[in-house]
């Protein structure tokens, strides 16, 4: 009896697709050809070293070497050696750079970033571009201000707007030490301009601000010999805040004058006649609004004259209450300077005797990161403003320091606001703070 075989059936597959592949093992393959003669098409001459290269490569990473090596008005189209021009700085990591094109990776520090970057922004090589703003960005310590000086004028001149800004907020936090710093002498004068345009220098008092300056253009008065100096050297000058500075720091100031040109005593006598007005006219009524504008702000001065501090102790998730005290009214009659007491039971502000200003009411807390978050509220009259400056180092070591102020607009007295303090702190020390707090209408 014959079989009769049944016709199998064909269940069909579920259609799915999925994109496979090793992007690892592709770059190890392009890798491996990095300064290889094997097909190498074009030869690279950097001062002493040579290269080979593939184009290929190159152009597909680079839109300068694409252009070079494709487009005919190029003479290096037509070369099998290109000779290319470069500082020594970046002849000495060449290599390092033609090895990204090969690998997307690079080993990068201190020395030989700003050569990088440079070579980045030439060949318009963006991945790198990139990963060295990003590495700036990680690596700006706010207690690192020998590092914020070395790397401000390469910021400046690739205009990275945002790290600029960074690099001037550490120096402005490090001011006492960084006048003192032997780098000091070797900032721009439009960098010295640009760093003391501002309110937000932490900074002892007035008087180190200015011997800062005098510091510095003794520097370049030297610098320049019996050359004649720039006309402009003594422009930082205009940026003392003289309505700070005590009648006996003045006349100090005079005395040290002496023995520099007439244009810089000009400059000096100026301050002298605004700050001894100040002293003797600040209780005037008709001259409140000119000592309310922003020459007269105090900067963040840290002598006990200008601000009460008192110890906070570091811990994980605590809520440390801040509240305002006391007040020290800035005798302009407009601008006022609150000194506060740092408190750590009361969860309720505190009163001054001002019937306009009533109370701030500033709350630290510590994230499990250790970044301390301020809420701030204030009961003031809804046409009055603020600015406000915090300050939190360790007094025994005065590189760890946690700052954290408001923008330079003004901040509506009725509007509340949370300020993130830019670095975080992981010791188990006692910190000191202090603040410093203007108020207007």
């Amino acid at each position: 009896m014959a079989v009769v075989k049944k016709k199998s059936e064909v269940i069909p597959m579920k259609q799915e697709s999925k994109e496979i592949g090793s992007f690892e093992g592709y770059i190890r393959n392009i890798t491996v050809f990095f300064n290889s003669p094997e097909l190498s098409d074009v030869t690279l001459k950097v001062g002493t070293k040579r290269f080979y290269a593939h184009k290929f490569v190159l152009a597909v990473n680079s839109e300068v070497f694409r252009a070079m090596f494709s487009e005919s008005d190029w003479m290096e189209s037509k070369q099998k050696a290109v000779s290319l021009e470069e500082t020594d700085e970046c002849s000495e990591v060449f290599g390092e750079f033609l090895k990204f094109l090969y690998s997307g990776r690079v080993t990068v520090n201190n020395d030989n970033l700003v050569a990088l970057y440079r070579l980045a922004d030439k060949y318009n090589v963006r991945g790198l571009h990139v990963s060295c703003e990003q590495f700036i960005r990680e690596r700006i310590d706010a207690t690192d201000f020998n590092a914020a000086i070395s790397w401000l004028s390469f910021a400046e001149e690739y205009q990275l707007h945002a790290i600029v800004q960074r690099l001037y907020d550490v120096l402005r936090i490090n001011f006492q030490k960084v006048v003192s710093c032997p780098k000091w002498p070797s900032l721009q004068l439009a960098q010295i301009c640009n760093l003391l345009d501002t309110w937000k220098i932490v900074v002892e008092d007035e008087y180190t601000v200015y011997q800062g300056v005098l510091k510095w253009i003794n520097a370049e008065l030297r610098r320049h010999g019996k050359k004649k100096p720039p006309e402009n050297i003594f422009d930082p000058l205009r940026y003392i805040r003289p309505a700070h500075l005590t009648p006996d720091q003045l006349i100090s100031m005079e005395r040290s004058s002496a023995s520099f040109s007439d244009e810089y005593r000009q400059s000096v006598h100026t301050l002298l006649y605004e700050g001894f007005k100040y002293q003797t006219l600040r209780q005037i009524d008709r001259y409140s609004a000119e000592f309310s504008s922003p020459r007269y702000h105090p900067r963040i001065y840290t002598n006990t004259a200008y601000c009460g501090t008192n110890n906070m102790s570091n811990g994980s998730g605590v809520n440390y209450p801040i509240s305002i005290g006391s007040k020290k009214r800035n005798e302009s009659g407009q601008n006022w300077t609150i000194t506060p007491t740092l408190q750590q039971v009361s969860q309720k502000p505190l009163t001054t005797d001002n019937e306009v200003f009533q109370a701030f009411s500033i709350s630290p807390k510590i994230s499990e990161d250790n970044y301390f978050t301020y809420n701030v509220t204030t009961t003031t009259q809804p046409d009055w403003y603020y600015q406000m400056a915090i300050i939190c180092y360790d007094p025994q070591n005065q590189n760890d320091v946690l700052h954290v102020v408001t923008s330079d607009g003004k901040v509506p007295s009725t509007k509340k606001i949370t300020m993130t303090s830019p670095a975080n702190f992981s010791g188990s020390c006692t910190l000191k703070a202090e603040c410093v707090i203007h108020v207007w209408n």
